[in-house]
């Protein structure tokens, strides 16, 4: 998520700096994957549970990556003169989580998609 094609090691362009009008480029957007608070208690005690509660949140991760792969575009050309084309590749972490910033249970995924994409044959930007 630092705007380095993570394959090869190349930058994929140069961050834009805070201005009057934007607030500059973002390394990437963020959902949250959870459930509800019984069941990361119930994960807590035990194992089964906890098992399912984790195999059910990587799968869920994986459908959003695979919608979000299928179906999102992106702008493309020069200025005034861009059209909307699909993406062809996109860079999607999950960071899993078992309890809140309080310590209590809470089974959550951070998921975070970066702002920099694929498309048009583009090799990284």
């Amino acid at each position: 998520m630092d705007w380095i094609n993570p394959e090869t090691g190349e930058s994929m362009g140069t961050p834009r700096k805070p201005g009057e009008v934007h607030k500059g480029s973002p390394l990437f957007a963020e959902m949250t994957i959870n459930a509800p608070k019984s069941l990361s208690v119930a994960a807590a005690l035990h194992p089964d549970v906890s098992a399912a509660l984790d195999a059910a949140q990587q799968d869920a991760l994986a459908e959003i990556r695979r919608f979000l792969g299928q179906h999102s575009v992106t702008l493309a050309g020069p200025r005034g003169a861009q059209e909307v084309v699909p993406i062809e590749q996109m860079q999607v972490v999950g960071i899993r989580h078992k309890t809140s910033r309080a310590g209590d249970p809470h089974r959550h995924i951070h998921m975070q998609i970066g702002t920099r994409i694929w498309a048009l044959g583009s090799g990284g930007h």
